[in-house]
């Protein structure tokens, strides 16, 4: 059973070697309480250290606070216990002691820094540690100016080109990815949640679960301290389309000053033996890296994700199978990376159950209600000067509202759009409902039937209401 990380506050300040080790090791502990202690142990040593180094930014002091001193006491305490269950330590050790030296260098004080007393205590564990860091780096520097001095001899000037334009490949490679592209804004992006409309629920949930987290990271340590709470590491939207799945997740990126990146379906797929995985494991990569260098949690949209995740039955082939490996390995891990995943489908049911079990929030986004369709009608009309006389009547917009049951969001705004064009063709006469009759009797937009897109309702199992009910 693999042990999750905490996913908030999601952008640590650790070495992720350090962690990665611990990932591994602390899920092959068989008692569960000690595991759990020992995993628990980590997380606040890592909120720790993230706060220390935001505080330190504005308060150079703050590194030499008691908070200070009780992190490298946590952090020992950590230490202690994994030298003592785990036979392979020295990768522990050396890990640490790389991050923390490298991290020691780019201080301006290091003047009874922090940093410096974690490494005093690394060699108390490991007393050679420190000599064998020094030698080795001695060494390999040695080599490298060893290697530079011959390379610099023999190479020629086509060498050098072909060497110069590989670097440049290789760092817009870094810069870029043809399977992942990133989400641009435009003037018709949202703000954040107050250009939604509706979706009042699911606002609130964002807003509990991921804003309030994500812009202040040290209530959320105490919220999780305190009541073990934590922030969703996956998001599921399914429902009919053109209900504002995008669109949300636009203005939940706005909300926490993130980046979005969208995977879509299309771009992952090949014919080739193998590619599908290899294309989607070269996409997770490319958006941890992202992830690693973000100082908020960016946001991976995978729209169309039913297509990637089919059922896996009798009709599947091994490319299928591989590549469901492949997802269900890289969005269980994306939350160490700093990056949230969110899915989007038409298809609930469609999709592999595996699939479906990594992410932690799912929730439904149907058909706007009577109060959505009032609201986006009303945004619609403000928007436009000649809508102003039908937006202050409150009775003919309610009255539209009910004649747009059914229809999406997408949709709705489309027919919107109609009934200005017919009141412009109407010698530039004000917009009124006899417009949305016309928009709506010329539209190709049709109602959706919502029952197609919910999930199949369960089978009551046998014997289950007997197994509920205790016994008289």
């Amino acid at each position: 059973m693999r042990i999750n990380s905490i996913s908030y506050p999601l952008n640590f300040g650790y070495s992720k070697k350090s962690q990665s080790y611990l990932d591994n090791n602390i899920a092959q502990i068989e008692e569960p309480e000690f595991r759990e202690a020992l995993q628990g142990c980590s997380t606040v040593c890592n909120h720790m250290e993230d706060v220390i180094k935001k505080k330190e930014k504005t308060c150079p002091d703050f590194s030499k606070s008691e908070y200070a001193d009780l992190f490298i006491s946590l952090k020992d305490v950590l230490t202690a216990s994994v030298i003592t269950q785990f036979t392979d330590s020295e990768q522990y050790l050396q890990s640490e002691y790389d991050y923390y030296l490298n991290s020691l260098k780019k201080c301006k004080d290091k003047e009874n820094n922090w940093r410096q007393l974690l490494l005093d205590r690394l060699k108390f564990w490991d007393s050679d540690l420190g000599k064998t860091q020094d030698e080795l780096k001695a060494e390999l520097n040695e080599a490298r100016r060893a290697v530079r001095k011959n390379q610099a001899r023999l190479d020629n000037i086509s060498q050098t080109n072909t060497t110069s334009k590989a670097n440049e490949s290789k760092t817009k490679s870094t810069d870029s990815s043809p399977l992942v592209e990133k989400l641009k804004r435009n003037q018709y992006s949202p703000r954040g949640f107050v250009d939604i409309m509706g979706m009042d629920e699911l606002k609130e949930e964002f807003e509990e679960n991921i804003v309030k987290p994500v812009n202040n990271p040290e209530q959320a340590l105490i919220d999780f301290v305190e009541y073990g709470k934590k922030s969703p590491a996956g998001i599921l939207l399914y429902g009919p389309p053109g209900c504002g799945k995008t669109y949300i997740i636009e203005a939940l990126a706005a909300e926490i000053n993130s980046e979005v990146y969208v995977m879509n379906s299309s771009n992952t797929g090949s014919k080739y033996v193998n590619q599908t995985a290899n294309n989607i494991k070269e996409a997770f990569e490319y958006i941890y890296e992202k992830g690693d260098n973000s100082h908020k949690p960016i946001l991976l949209f995978m729209d169309e994700i039913d297509a990637m995740t089919s059922n896996r039955d009798s009709f599947s082939n091994n490319e299928d199978i591989k590549s469901i490996a492949a997802l269900l390995k890289y969005i269980e891990e994306a939350k160490v990376h700093n990056v949230i995943v969110i899915g989007a489908t038409n298809k609930y049911d469609m999709m592999d159950p595996a699939i479906r079990r990594r992410f932690d929030l799912k929730r439904y986004v149907g058909l706007p209600d009577k109060k959505q369709r009032v609201e986006l009608i009303e945004n619609n009309l403000q928007k436009k000067a000649k809508g102003k006389k039908l937006l202050n009547d409150n009775s003919a917009v309610l009255n539209i509202a009910n004649a747009l049951e059914g229809y999406s969001c997408h949709s709705i705004n489309i027919i919107c759009d109609i009934a200005s064009l017919n009141a412009l063709k109407r010698q530039r006469a004000d917009i009124s409902v006899e417009d949305f009759e016309y928009a709506i009797e010329h539209t190709d937009e049709e109602k959706i039937d919502e029952t197609s897109y919910k999930p199949l309702a369960r089978k009551r199992k046998l014997g289950f209401d007997t197994f509920l009910q205790p016994k008289k």
